[in-house]
């Protein structure tokens, strides 16, 4: 997880934190809040999870 964290802080320098990584849509505030360091929206992962 601290990996994951650092990943979301070079997001914030870079100015594409809350940017999904996958389709470039933005990553909706509750999942933000309930995830911080999550650098895919719902439906990414969501797929990215199915395989």
């Amino acid at each position: 997880m601290l990996a994951a964290i650092d990943v979301s802080l070079k997001r914030i320098d870079d100015g594409t934190y809350g940017t999904c990584a996958s389709c470039g849509r933005e990553i909706a505030e509750p999942r933000l809040e309930a995830y911080p360091w999550a650098s895919l929206c719902i439906d990414c992962k969501r797929k990215s999870e199915r395989g």
